[in-house]
């Protein structure tokens, strides 16, 4: 039958089908053009990073990532969705991968290998995610280190990046950056300890305080060093920036004193360069100052080290057990310039510590060691007093 058709009519046939076969590619080249064309058009107003990152790990050691969106742009910017392509070192097991609320409405996930691919949504019924200068976690990688594949870091790679822009009429604004990758190194299991402290360990304010961090090193070197403060920034504020020891002269991340006071987290990690002569014994870590931010009277907080992330590492790449011990502040004890007077904390009539590891025992804690109470719950080893022993013996009984 297409033997029988005018010549001319059997060339426009064959050019039509022609056409026809090849229009899928086009489309697909063109999409992916479009994709491409949208990543490098991002506004770098969005930035993406990984916690925990510069951090030490032991080979065995199975872990959780988070990726996390936070705002750089100084103007409202709404989200309805990330993406990343993420390259991971051959030396860790990708276990698995998932996408975080409030993205999680609508969760993609692919692992390729040593890729992953997470596209992270809001429901389409949710109001989209005003974004802000802390990080907001939007998907969490497991993973497990095995024996190290190379020498050197171990790095998570950003391979391409989207934060969807919500609330712009008939458009999707890509306003991602290329984001940050994720380094960690090889540890060796703990060998020792070392005691992290502040001094002074209790103070009153105002005024502002000058504080220190100090670390107890013993007989080790340290090369390394990742410590992250917690406080009630309702309650205290830094009134400066942390300025750490020259001796670890390579400053590998520091919190700013604006987020701090947001966020009521504080991460430095230091470590030391080739040059550096490795500090051990009882020296300064960091210095900085803090200041009250509450109104009421012959009020109590503390600044206090999260444990979970922290890391001390000697000159031979092994990790150091810590102990920790808080700082404790008593504020605004001349009531006359403070407004309104609040009249002091009741004893509680019942024991609070008779669960350990509750945060009522913790507060007790504080105020016996502070005298503001004249109980003595929180006197763990029974010897009479409430002091620093009894924190560490707290301490130990919530994280275990």
């Amino acid at each position: 039958m297409i033997s029988s058709l005018p010549r001319n009519k059997l060339l426009a046939l064959f050019i039509v089908l022609g056409l026809l076969a090849v229009l899928p590619m086009v489309i697909y080249l063109a999409m992916t053009r479009q994709d491409l064309r949208n990543r490098a058009a991002g506004s770098d107003e969005v930035g993406i990073r990984f916690s925990p990152t510069n951090i030490y790990k032991t080979e065995g050691e199975t872990f959780d990532v988070s990726v996390n969106t936070y705002k750089i742009a100084d103007r409202s910017i709404k989200a309805s969705g990330v993406q990343v392509k993420l390259s991971v070192d051959d030396s860790f097991s990708i276990n698995s991968a998932k996408c975080s609320e409030p993205f999680d409405g609508v969760p993609f996930t692919k692992i390729d290998g040593q890729s992953v691919t997470v596209i992270c949504a809001i429901s389409p019924a949710s109001d989209p995610v005003d974004l802000t200068a802390d990080d907001l976690p939007f998907a969490q990688i497991n993973l497990t280190l095995n024996t190290p594949s190379h020498e050197g870091p171990l790095e998570i790679i950003i391979e391409s990046t989207r934060v969807t822009e919500a609330g712009v009429a008939g458009q999707a604004p890509d306003v991602s950056t290329t984001g940050e990758n994720a380094t960690f190194k090889l540890a060796t299991a703990a060998i020792g300890e070392a005691q992290i402290l502040f001094e002074p360990a209790e103070s009153v304010l105002p005024p502002d305080r000058d504080m220190k961090i100090m670390l107890n090193a013993g007989r080790f070197q340290i090369a390394f060093t990742r410590i992250v403060l917690k406080f009630n920034p309702s309650k205290l504020n830094l009134a400066s920036e942390i300025t750490p020891n020259p001796a670890l002269s390579n400053i590998v991340e520091k919190t700013s004193m604006q987020q701090a006071n947001s966020s009521g987290e504080a991460v430095f990690v230091v470590a030391a360069s080739p040059t550096d002569s490795l500090p051990t014994g009882y020296f300064e870590l960091a210095s900085f100052k803090v200041k009250s931010v509450s109104q009421i009277a012959n009020d109590n907080a503390a600044i206090d080290f999260l444990p979970n992330t922290m890391q001390v590492v000697e000159s031979g790449s092994a990790l150091l057990n810590t102990v920790r011990s808080p700082a404790t502040f008593v504020m605004n004890t001349d009531s006359v310039s403070v407004s309104p007077p609040i009249s002091k904390p009741i004893p509680p009539r019942e024991n609070p510590c008779l669960d350990m590891t509750s945060d009522a025992c913790y507060q007790q804690w504080i105020y016996e060691f502070t005298t503001v109470f004249n109980t003595t719950y929180a006197d763990f080893n029974q010897d009479g007093t409430v002091n620093l022993i009894d924190y560490e013996i707290w301490r130990r009984t919530k994280y275990p």
